[in-house]
């Protein structure tokens, strides 16, 4: 499995990216399966994770991060509660009415809400993908200030200046020791293998521009 950030750019080379400082820019990437299974994985197409590097939670299982580095070191980013950067989620979060309909349906034992409103975010996620299969997704992000279209939580800040040389990359970690807990909901099958493990693209170098 790869993910692979294209040359899409046509207007000026690869190297000499320019990405706009508090201007949403879309940043666009291809999950590839290159093997000859049949596999689902768990992938959110609306935002990028809200949570600080290497940072995994339930609930936002299969949102990728999208990392900075700076001279080939990880840049850290910040999480923070910035009323006036807030964004707003792409899809609203489902009222309790349709949490329990969706716990019935899936026949789901828990009690507790919130735990139901995990498996509802997970079950939105998930995707198939073919032997030899590309999908592709495009995702708008700004920059320094961040707010993931599918989460209104904390605010992301990244330490990056203008005019300064930085490279980007996206990385999704899927670990396998929480898969179990929702294969109910996956359905992995003889067919479908459920995908686990971490995936890094390749690094686009860029320069922040206001």
């Amino acid at each position: 499995m790869e993910i692979k950030i294209p040359d899409d750019f046509k207007e000026f080379p690869l190297s000499d990216r320019e990405l706009g400082s508090y201007k949403k820019i879309k940043i666009c990437y291809d999950i590839i399966n290159h093997s000859n299974e049949y596999y689902k994985i768990i992938i959110d197409s609306t935002g990028f994770s809200n949570v600080e590097n290497e940072a995994v939670d339930e609930l936002y299982l299969g949102l990728a991060d999208f990392r900075i580095y700076e001279n080939g070191i990880l840049k850290n980013k910040q999480t923070g509660n910035l009323p006036y950067t807030r964004g707003t989620r792409k899809y609203p979060f489902p009222t309790n009415k349709e949490l329990l309909q969706f716990k019935k349906k899936n026949e789901l034992n828990f009690k507790d809400i919130y735990d139901i409103r995990i498996f509802h975010e997970i079950s939105k996620r998930i995707i198939t993908l073919a032997p030899k299969e590309t999908r592709s997704f495009c995702l708008d992000i700004t920059l320094p200030f961040y707010n993931s279209p599918a989460d209104d939580g904390a605010t992301l800040y990244f330490e990056v200046e203008n005019d300064k040389r930085y490279d980007y990359q996206i990385h999704l970690n899927i670990p396998k020791q929480m898969i179990h807990r929702f294969s109910s909901i996956i359905g992995g099958s003889k067919k479908y293998k459920i995908f686990t493990g971490e995936i890094v693209s390749n690094k686009v170098p860029f320069i922040l521009k206001r």
